[in-house]
C-alpha cells in the first residue's frame, strides 16, 4: 500500500496509480525436452505421473497445454565434457544470462525469492567451454545438472 504522499494526482484530486502495461506472445509448436535427476523410485514415480497426469498439463496459463512425448528412465554415468548443451549453473561466455527463482525464504513476515545465475548456450551447437565439466551425454547431447543443495543423489 502507498501512503497519500506517494500516490499521484489528477487534476480532481483522485490518486493515479501507474499501470504495467504486460507484453504477451504465444508460442506454437514448441518443443522442450526436460532431463530429470534422482534416485529410481522417484523417477518412476515422475514416469507414472507424466504418462496418466490426475489433471491436465500446461506451462504457464491454463490453455497452454502440454503433450508428454515418451518419458522413459536411462541410467547412464557422467563424462567429462568440453561441449555443453544444457544450461550451465554461472557465467559461461557466449551465453544468454538469465536468472532464475529457485525458492522462496521467509524473513520475518516478508517473503523473498532467492535466484541463481545460469548461462544458456545457443540453440542446437551448445557451447565450447575451456575445460571440461562433468555432464551426462544424453542421445548427443551432453547435459549438465545443478547440483548445488540437490539431496537427491
Amino acid at each position: 500500500k502507498r501512503g497519500k504522499a506517494e500516490v499521484a494526482e489528477d487534476r480532481y484530486g483522485k490518486a493515479v496509480f501507474d499501470r504495467t502495461t504486460v507484453m504477451r506472445q504465444k508460442m506454437i509448436g514448441v518443443h522442450y525436452t526436460v532431463y530429470l535427476k534422482s534416485v529410481e523410485t522417484q523417477l518412476i514415480q515422475a514416469q507414472r505421473a507424466l504418462l496418466s497426469p490426475q489433471w491436465p498439463l500446461y506451462l504457464g496459463e491454463s490453455d497452454d497445454l502440454v503433450d508428454v512425448l515418451s518419458p522413459r528412465i536411462i541410467d547412464i554415468e557422467p563424462i567429462l565434457a568440453r561441449r555443453i548443451h544444457s544450461i550451465l549453473p554461472g557465467l559461461a561466455e557466449g551465453c544468454r544470462l538469465v536468472k532464475v527463482p529457485y525458492r522462496f525464504v521467509r524473513q520475518g513476515k516478508i517473503w523473498n525469492v532467492e535466484q541463481r545465475l545460469y548461462s544458456i548456450p545457443p540453440e542446437g551447437e551448445g557451447i565450447e567451454l575451456d575445460e571440461g565439466r562433468s555432464a551426462y551425454s544424453i542421445e548427443g547431447r551432453n547435459v549438465i545438472f545443478d547440483e548445488r543443495n540437490n539431496h537427491s543423489g
